[in-house]
């Protein structure tokens, strides 16, 4: 919590000074692409296991994405900007790691990523941007399901598979650097299903997450 924090503080504020930049960001169209860095806080939400000749469990799931820890947390965005909004292609690297474990779901966690793609549109609204967007999440999972897994590391390394359905909201600003370069600065919220195979089994969980981000961008 106290990452988010000094987070929190910094973005704020970056953001303050970016909406005192008068200086209007994209007189004309132009192409970007985007690296942002940040992390993200996660609403309790359901996870559901369900193994073979087992029965169900169910968790409120509670949880983290340690956006600092390897593979960490980023955002990959290309956009063609306009005066009266943008469209882009944007890829967010986040990352669920399970808190709340139990003597059966030992280990649970979607960190290689909980890749979530989507297609968005931003609107100016004032000093910012809204967004909007829609996609998939491509996720890859590890889990140790009721003493489960290979007999090498006992943990179940699934691969990168096809989760489910992925929408967004957020507002956001981008203001110049130089001719070429751009900084972000912005809030996402994100609302997520996949699912996911385990050991004899499949897990399905609902992730939502509220994000900051900030970073640079190059245009053309």
């Amino acid at each position: 919590m106290r990452d988010y924090t000094r987070l929190t503080r910094s973005v704020v504020g970056l953001v303050v000074l970016a909406l005192l930049s008068s200086a209007p960001a994209f007189a004309q169209g132009r192409n970007s692409i985007e690296l942002l860095l940040g992390g993200a806080l996660n609403a309790r939400t359901s996870l559901a296991i369900n193994q073979e000749g087992e029965s169900s469990i169910e968790i409120d799931a509670d949880y983290t994405t340690k956006p600092f820890e390897f593979p960490v947390y980023y955002a990959l965005r290309l956009a063609r900007l306009r005066t009266r909004g943008a469209w882009e292609l944007q890829f967010i690297h986040h990352k669920i790691h399970l808190r709340n474990t139990t003597e059966e779901v030992e280990r649970f966690e979607i960190t290689d990523g909980f890749n979530i793609f989507t297609v968005n549109r931003t609107f100016p609204a004032g000093p910012v941007d809204l967004r909007i967007g829609a996609g998939v999440v491509i996720a890859h999972a590890d889990s140790r399901i009721r003493g489960q897994g290979p007999p090498d590391r006992g943990i179940l390394d699934t691969g990168y598979e096809l989760g489910g359905p992925a929408v967004l909201a957020g507002a956001g600003k981008r203001f110049r650097l130089s001719e070429r370069w751009i900084g972000a600065l912005e809030t996402q919220v994100t609302l997520a299903r996949a699912s996911v195979c385990v050991a004899n089994g499949e897990a399905a969980t609902t992730n939502v997450a509220f994000h900051i981000m900030f970073g640079v961008g190059y245009t053309w």
